[in-house]
């Protein structure tokens, strides 16, 4: 049996007082409705979220509110039921969401009235219900939720809930075929009745399929509770295995509650040491969850709903129930502040019944909507406007470090709000609409920074630092090459390497070429060497070159003539003191030394110029010559 609080230790009045979440007085239900369970969707496609209620009003009543712009006007009315859950979903594709109610509901009246528990899914049919015949058995005291488990594009089923006074609760896992609902096998059942046991669909291990998170699984005489994550494995669930505290009378929800990707889960109920304490499990990855420490007030019977009521990017909560330590109903609101659950201490009327977060107002943040009893034993049922200015989120990826020279980029910034960032930009760089452009080389540093305006609040300044490494500069010195006894040539270097379409102008001081030798060096190669050079941008690779020094012959006669001149593949020489000839190519490398005789042979010789050294036998030099072969 559900287990209350048999004696309230104190009667409590709230004192309505002017808070974020304000009450809409012009918000009304049913007359004397005590709801048992909300459920808020905008079933016919007008673009207000809608409210379906169940619970009773002297009679168990369930009805589905057409929200008209913030205002509320009684719909349709489907099974009546209390004890139960309410949810939406599009379980045949549609486009309009279906409604699936569990629950006690009563047919007849007076000695011959029979409560019953019921599970009826009806189908939306462009804002018409239609009751959808299914064999699902009827569950009271427990919940049904939606989810799309076997990956194939329509909604499959979960419930929990006791089918029959005495009898066992029943755990069912429903698939979706073509409008079918066929169990599934399950690892485990309820090995009670009427533990009021709760379910919640969601990806826990990131591989892309829908698990199951069930409490409300054992025997409370026994007292052996249990929750068990089933583990979707191709559609065949299995017990995780992870170890989970026990609870009835429980509610769960995952939520990534830290942001990192990992979906924790937040658990309310009773444990086998009558404890009520509401336990939040961080997801640690591998199978693993951690229970951590929280400042969430432990409360019994309790309504538990997650949504982002300020907008900031992580998941709020809603806790409404019984006080442990005074038996006051209480609501209490908690802002999720980096992973932290604090108490926004909003004055709102306590209540022993659910609570629901829905946009009623559709200005895009979620309001609240509360029922069952307040602390004076009367039926409750009020909507509180969220009126908390919006955060804004900075979104700005990292930036890479750069090189001077690297293409302009965008800066990638953007605020959650859609509203102008102001930019603190230090360092070498320009930023034009977005586009980030190099201006020089250096530490970069830019906040991005919204101030806040309208209902928007303040966002959190977000900095993002790089640098700019020069570019390389190649600087090569000029060959170069002249005459023995002949003056040092101006030495020069060529560059590779600008960027922007600069040139030698942007250099603070240019490199200089310089080689040992002077004029009077012997002829011969010498290695010209680059050094120095400074600039703001550029860091420098150097790359030698060379000077060549030819020697220069002197002439004992100059009538000799060499012929043919052109020439094929030999050669005489008119002199008869002529006794060898030396082959010098015009970077003046010696090549050959030949003998001169009456024909000399120069076939081997590749086509070129030449200069031929013709000397005597005493190695004077007669006369230098130029030879072509061809």
């Amino acid at each position: 049996m559900t287990r209350l609080f048999i004696t309230i230790l104190a009667i409590h009045l709230s004192v309505f007082a002017q808070g974020q979440f304000v009450l809409d007085e012009s918000i009304e239900l049913a007359n004397n409705l005590i709801p048992t369970s909300f459920g808020v969707a905008d079933y016919n496609n007008d673009g207000n979220v809608d409210l379906a209620v169940g619970g009773s009003n002297g009679r168990i009543f369930q009805g589905v509110y057409r929200n008209e712009g913030g205002s509320l006007a009684l719909d349709v009315g489907l099974s009546g039921i209390e004890n139960g859950s309410i949810d939406w979903g599009d379980f045949d594709g549609d486009g309009f969401v279906d409604i699936v109610l569990t629950g006690v509901t009563v047919e007849g009246s007076g000695m011959d009235q029979v409560n019953y528990p019921i599970t009826h899914i009806f189908k939306n049919d462009n804002g018409t219900f239609t009751y959808y015949e299914t064999d699902i058995v009827g569950i009271q005291g427990g919940n049904a939720e939606w989810g799309d488990f076997d990956s194939d594009g329509d909604l499959d089923l979960a419930l929990i809930g006791s089918y029959a006074t005495g009898e066992n609760d029943t755990l069912l896992i429903l698939q979706n075929n073509n409008g079918n609902f066929i169990a599934l096998d399950v690892p485990l059942q309820p090995i009670s009745g009427n533990l009021h046991g709760t379910l919640s669909w969601g990806d826990y291990d990131n591989d892309n399929d829908l698990d199951l998170l069930v409490s409300g699984i054992g025997s409370f005489e026994g007292s052996y509770f249990r929750s068990v994550i089933l583990k979707n494995n191709n559609g065949v669930f299995e017990d995780s295995g992870i170890e989970i505290q026990g609870k009835v009378d429980s509610n769960v929800a995952w939520l990534d509650y830290d942001g990192d990707g990992l979906l924790d889960f937040i658990q309310t109920g009773e444990g086998d040491l009558y404890d009520h304490t509401i336990n939040l499990s961080k997801n640690l990855g591998n199978e693993t969850f951690e229970s951590q420490s929280s400042t969430l007030l432990p409360l019994a019977n309790t309504s538990l709903d997650v949504q982002d009521f300020d907008r900031d990017g992580d998941p709020d909560l809603v806790i409404t129930g019984i006080g442990v330590d005074d038996g006051i109903f209480k609501t209490k609101i908690y802002q999720n502040s980096g992973g932290v659950f604090v108490d926004m201490e909003e004055m709102i009327e306590g209540v022993w019944g659910p609570a629901h977060f829905w946009d009623y107002d559709g200005d895009t943040d979620f309001d609240l909507i509360i029922g069952g009893i307040d602390n004076t034993y009367n039926d409750f049922v009020a909507v509180y406007e969220n009126t908390y200015d919006i955060h804004q989120i900075i979104d700005f990826p990292e930036i890479e470090d750069k090189t001077y020279g690297d293409a302009s980029f965008p800066l990638g910034v953007a605020v959650s709000s859609g509203l102008d960032l102001d930019l603190d930009i230090s360092g070498p760089v320009s930023v034009n609409d977005d586009i980030v452009s190099i201006t020089g080389v250096g530490e970069v540093s830019i906040v991005a920074s919204q101030a806040g305006e309208g209902d928007y609040l303040e966002a959190i300044p977000v900095e993002r630092t790089f640098s700019v490494k020069k570019a390389n500069l190649e600087v090569t010195a000029d060959d170069k090459q002249i005459s023995e006894n002949e003056e040092m040539p101006d030495f020069t270097v060529s560059y590779s390497g600008f960027v922007y379409d600069e040139d030698a102008s942007v250099l603070t001081a240019e490199p200089i070429a310089a080689v040992e030798a002077a004029d009077a060096s012997t002829p011969g190669t010498y290695e010209i060497s680059v050094s120095g050079g400074i600039a703001d941008n550029y860091t420098f690779s150097f790359n030698n070159g060379i000077l060549t020094i030819q020697e220069v012959l002197s002439v004992v006669e100059d009538n000799i003539k060499i012929y043919p001149n052109p020439a094929t593949s030999e050669i005489q020489i008119s002199s008869a003191n002529a006794v060898s000839l030396e082959v010098i190519d015009l970077n003046g490398n010696r090549l050959k030394h030949l003998p001169v005789n009456s024909r000399i042979d120069i076939s081997n010789l590749p086509n070129g110029t030449y200069l031929l050294r013709i000397t005597d036998k005493k190695e004077n030099t007669l006369s230098v010559q130029k030879l072509i072969k061809h």
